[in-house]
């Protein structure tokens, strides 16, 4: 753990370093439009399945690599209940709808026998082991290549990861002025996720659900950070409320980020096509930063062969060179 703490203080600082200085207005506008609507809506369509497959309205196949749920599961049912009343409420924009459905899905839930309220029990919350894990930061291996090859492909993904969840969020709501300061806030946290002996913290893909509700100033975030971490006493209750809740507000996230398709441009494949890519190997490989690795490749490569060189920046072509790396670690193991 003391390793893994070190690795992610290390990609906290690259990451704040790029998110303090020029390097991330050189990154972001390096990027084309094509390319960062596609990620947009790849989160989309990622968001959708995640929802569909919480929900059991799909599952994996036996004869295919997704099917569609058993729709006479009890929990299929409560999914597909559930959902009806949140599609309705969202349309008729009831204040509150999102609250309502997670309340009410979890009513119906009980009536079809998928909860049990018996399974509710307050234990206190077990901090005992915490104190091995803060600031447990170590030069351990720091010397060693493999390490640097961790510290390189994480950052990678953390940083283009959410290079393009920031933008998809505030692109959501037309607050592009308030990328720069979005990705100084994540990059912060990245740094103390190793200091508090913690994964790296991303801005995720959920967040559109808060954003959709009317939640788009910083003060929603500060409000929903205390309520989490007053949600640590609630633990056992919040723990009973079933994916069959959640899984329709994940759908209607989903959809509403699908509508940015409209703005890629079909007439010129050169740009259409690292674009699909993006958007079905996102939530095909469950994996945000393989999708746009894929289409941050893809696109230069496609610039090249067809003589349109120029039109690609040149921290484009380096950021395809990084993630070719990327991928041979990833294949060196």
């Amino acid at each position: 753990m003391a390793i893994g703490s070190w690795c992610c203080f290390y990609l906290g600082v690259i990451f704040v370093i790029i998110a303090f200085t020029k390097y991330s207005k050189l990154i972001s506008d390096s990027i084309p439009g094509s390319i960062k609507e596609a990620i947009s809506v790849g989160l989309g369509l990622f968001l959708m399945l995640i929802g569909l497959e919480k929900g059991g309205i799909i599952t994996r196949g036996s004869s295919s690599i997704v099917a569609l749920g058993d729709l006479s599961d009890p929990a299929v049912c409560a999914t597909v209940l559930t959902f009806l009343l949140a599609i309705t409420l969202f349309i008729k924009n009831v204040p509150g709808n999102f609250m309502i459905t997670i309340l009410a899905g979890s009513l119906i839930a009980y009536w079809f026998g998928t909860v049990q309220l018996s399974e509710i029990h307050f234990s206190g919350v077990n901090t005992a082991s915490y104190g091995d894990l803060f600031f447990s930061l170590s030069f351990l291996e720091a010397n060693r290549i493999e390490f640097w090859i961790s510290v390189f492909a994480m950052t990678m993904v953390l940083v283009f990861e959410n290079i393009g969840l920031v933008h998809g969020h505030v692109d959501s709501i037309n607050r592009q002025d308030a990328y720069k300061k979005s990705l100084q806030a994540t990059s912060v946290s990245v740094l103390f996720s190793g200091i508090f002996g913690s994964s790296p913290t991303v801005a995720t893909v959920e967040t559109a659900a808060g954003i959709a509700s009317g939640g788009r100033t910083g003060f929603t975030s500060v409000v929903t950070g205390v309520l989490f971490i007053l949600s640590l006493l609630f633990i056992p209750v919040i723990k009973v409320i079933p994916d069959s809740a959640i899984a329709p507000i994940l759908i209607i996230i989903g959809i509403l980020m699908l509508g940015n398709i409209k703005k890629l441009d079909f007439s010129d494949l050169t740009e259409s096509i690292p674009a699909i890519m993006i958007i079905t190997i996102i939530p095909f490989t469950y994996s945000i930063a393989d999708g746009m690795a894929f289409g941050f490749i893809l696109y230069p490569f496609l610039k090249l062969v067809t003589g349109k060189a120029r039109e690609v920046s040149a921290p484009m072509y380096v950021s395809a060179g990084m993630f070719i790396v990327y991928f041979i670690i990833g294949m060196i193991g």
